[in-house]
């Protein structure tokens, strides 16, 4: 079942996002010379740095909900189809972001609970055709006519994402563990993607968005890379917003660890049945872009943010 047809993005980018302001805007890398498929992107660390320790959590009351009538049908449609494919099963809910204001004087993100179902049925089918929208045929072309401005007013359940690539050196080399991602994910499936990665659980005593983060991705680090607290170190890197999956909100991280391929090997080779991938490889992170891997977009940001 085509969810996300990442072959019909180059169309939709040049359709919709393809001004001068909007191609600079993409670029990340060195000497940001790489298109990312993500726009507002703000870094936590260079010249005019965010600091996630300054961004306060404003939460809003109650459990979002899709609004429109034609994207909750859809939505409803596509989580029961996830859930008979065995692709996704109710877990906790997950933190919708409804506004995002950064800046060096003030910054905020204003956070409501949603459910992960809601988020996955509007962000995670955006290419497959359906009668449902009549002219517009997809979810994303009818989503992106409905005249919204910005998260505030945004017809999908826009749920943010945290990821991070882990990075040892290796005989002075920098190298990065990439994942392959299981097929059975709802998102994202059968890729290579960042060594841990997931939805941001939603929870109602974050202190700030650096508390966020260490809280989300430590999460996801010591289920998915089998590490406990004390072996790794987080160091957020940016914010931005995806435009694949409906201008969801991501985060990436960089994670350190003082332990070698091996020892990283032997945690990974010891789960037993391992859910979020089937294999596992270190590449250089120096030359990331002249690597013949086909790494999905979400990894390839986060190489070229390190």
């Amino acid at each position: 079942m085509m969810l996300l047809d990442h072959k019909k993005f180059q169309k939709f980018l040049i359709k919709y996002y393809n001004s001068p302001d909007d191609i600079r805007a993409r670029m990340v890398g060195i000497e940001k010379s790489y298109d990312s498929g993500y726009y507002n992107i703000v870094r936590f660390y260079g010249d005019n740095a965010v600091d996630p320790c300054d961004v306060k959590i404003k939460y809003l009351p109650g459990q979002f909900e899709l609004k429109d009538r034609l994207i909750y049908k859809f939505a409803k449609q596509i989580e029961k189809e996830l859930k008979e494919q065995g692709r996704m099963y109710d877990g906790p809910l997950v933190t919708r972001v409804a506004a995002a204001l950064f800046t060096k004087d003030e910054s905020e993100l204003h956070i409501q609970k949603c459910a992960y179902g809601t988020f996955a049925g509007s962000c995670f089918a955006l290419d497959k055709e359906t009668k449902l929208f009549g002219i517009h045929r997809t979810l994303r072309e009818y989503y992106i006519s409905q005249n919204y401005i910005g998260l505030v007013d945004h017809p999908l359940a826009l749920c943010l994402g945290i990821c991070g690539i882990l990075v040892i050196k290796d005989r002075e080399n920098m190298q990065g563990m990439l994942m392959q991602r299981s097929g059975n994910l709802a998102s994202l499936e059968n890729s290579i993607g960042p060594s841990a990665a997931g939805s941001v659980d939603f929870a109602e005593d974050y202190k700030n968005l650096s508390d966020l983060i260490e809280r989300a991705l430590g999460a996801e680090i010591e289920e998915e890379l089998n590490l406990t607290s004390d072996e790794y170190k987080i160091i957020p890197l940016a914010y931005s917003q995806e435009i694949y999956r409906g201008e969801k909100p991501q985060i990436f991280c960089m994670i350190e660890t003082s332990l070698n391929r091996k020892e990283i090997s032997e945690r990974l080779d010891s789960i037993e049945k391992p859910e979020e991938f089937t294999s596992y490889q270190f590449v250089d992170l120096a030359n990331i872009h002249d690597q013949t891997i086909k790494t999905n977009h979400e990894a390839i940001m986060n190489c070229f943010l390190i």
